[in-house]
């Protein structure tokens, strides 16, 4: 009995003291790092709890010393649009832009595009919530203007085609 009992009195100040001296390591980390955000509840008057939000801001540098600036993606607005079915869009003017949405019978593959020199495409294409894939095109020289695409799917190799004409003015 004596033997049981001092292995209980071990066992139970094993428990308690081992969390203890990691819990005193975990604190000296936790206050080394850096805080990000510290969120704060106040209850009011009312009872409702309320979030108040302390954020530091840190300065990222890269290895030139020169602070990284994060580009904001600029939401373009299209001045035309166009589908699959219109073939030709007159009176553009020259920095206006066409957004050209493209969908292929086979729902596998990638549109590969081509334009005459008039014209340049604004960032990548995107998918719209229809699902056709969006190419938004900017007109920088005045003249009749071509844009063709062809859907190159996985069943075959060259699929469907489309080619819009633009009369630049």
């Amino acid at each position: 009995m004596d033997r049981i009992a001092k292995f209980l009195i071990l066992l139970v100040a094993a428990l308690v003291l081992v969390p203890g001296c990691f819990a005193e390591e975990m604190t000296d980390i936790a206050a080394e790092e850096t805080p990000v955000a510290e969120l704060v509840d106040v209850v009011e008057e009312t009872g409702e709890p309320v979030v108040e939000e302390e954020v530091e801001l840190v300065d990222v540098v890269e290895e030139t010393g020169e602070p990284v600036v994060e580009e904001e993606a600029e939401e373009i607005v299209p001045d035309f649009t166009a589908n699959q079915t219109v073939t030709l869009l007159e009176n553009v003017g020259v920095n206006q832009t066409v957004a050209i949405a493209l969908t292929a019978e086979e729902a596998e593959g990638i549109w590969n595009v081509t334009f005459s020199e008039g014209l340049e495409q604004i960032g990548n294409s995107t998918v719209t919530e229809e699902g056709a894939e969006e190419f938004i095109i900017k007109a920088i020289t005045a003249g009749n203007q071509t844009f063709s695409a062809t859907h190159e799917g996985a069943e075959t190799e060259a699929g469907e085609t489309y080619t819009l004409e633009i009369i630049v003015a």
